[in-house]
């Protein structure tokens, strides 16, 4: 227990702080006018990684039907990967996928187990994504994109007994 044991102190550069001394020279626009570029750089490839998630999308829900598991965590995975795109296609401007996916959430939040009806629903929610991305609709500004909404809507309302 008289052990004297020392310490060996490791220094090491501090890369942030040169990033952050090259910020405080730039002014307040020159900042915002860097965020709004980083914004837009993300945007551009939205189309393409969005489709990779609507693809894990699609394979999670595939798994839903399989009666040999449980199927809460596929409903989990759906719904984080939903959120994921609903919060994506606000930052990247896409107010239609938003509104899709936060549907989606609403529709599987708090579920651990769907029947074939809503099974069949949460396979159109991804397809209907799917083919928002497709056509490159952004806003639900288009009779298309309101039909899409509306008819989700009332699906899930007469699956859950609200109709």
């Amino acid at each position: 227990m008289g052990q004297n044991k020392s310490s060996i102190i490791i220094n090491r550069d501090n890369v942030l702080a040169g990033k952050v001394e090259k910020l405080k020279t730039c002014s307040v626009d020159d900042l915002i006018e860097r965020s709004k570029s980083m914004v837009k750089e993300e945007a551009a490839g939205f189309v393409d990684w969005v489709g990779e998630d609507i693809d894990a999308l699609k394979l999670l829900a595939g798994k839903l039907a399989d009666g040999d598991t449980p199927q809460a965590p596929h409903i989990a995975g759906i719904f984080r990967g939903a959120c994921g795109i609903r919060n994506q296609g606000t930052v990247c401007d896409y107010p239609l996928m938003t509104k899709v996916a936060d549907l989606l959430c609403n529709f599987v939040d708090r579920v651990e187990h769907l029947g074939a009806g809503e099974i069949r629903l949460v396979d159109a929610y991804i397809d209907t994504l799917q083919t928002i991305m497709a056509s490159r609709i952004k806003t639900d500004s288009t009779e298309l994109a309101q039909t899409f909404v509306a008819n989700l809507e009332t699906a899930a309302a007469k699956l859950r007994g609200g109709e």
